[in-house]
């Protein structure tokens, strides 16, 4: 999830909630999966912590727009969710899974704890 790519989506999602003819918003991902999670180059090359910041916490507002939307959301995932992607995934109303679905949680392979409200959403979900 880049920076270009947390801005356009969230942007997306909002201007679906304005169109009257949406329903229902399904989120898919292209190629071999459904969101690798969050881009660790961008992140890496982020130098000025307020710079890092701005980046979380706009990543932090896709997530809680796709809470809070006044729309159903269907995450569809194919391949990987993993990470930022399969906390957006859980923050869907419903997901369905192919057969090619494997979420994971690599934090602790790079070192930080789980974001943008994963540990939190999964608890809520699984029951």
């Amino acid at each position: 999830m880049s920076r270009d790519l947390v801005e356009s989506f969230t942007h997306n999602l909002e201007s679906f909630v304005k169109n009257e003819k949406v329903e229902v918003i399904i989120v898919s991902g292209e190629r071999k999966g459904f969101c690798a999670g969050g881009d660790l180059e961008t992140m890496k090359n982020l130098s000025e912590a307020n710079v890092k910041l701005e980046y979380m916490q706009k990543a932090s507002a896709l997530t809680k727009t796709i809470l809070n939307l006044d729309k159903y959301v269907v995450s569809a995932v194919h391949g990987f969710a993993a990470g930022a992607g399969y906390s957006n995934a859980l923050a869907s109303d419903f997901i369905v899974a192919n057969k090619s679905a494997k979420f994971g949680l690599n934090f602790v392979n790079v070192g930080v704890i789980p974001d943008l409200g994963l540990m939190k959403l999964l608890s809520e979900r699984v029951h």
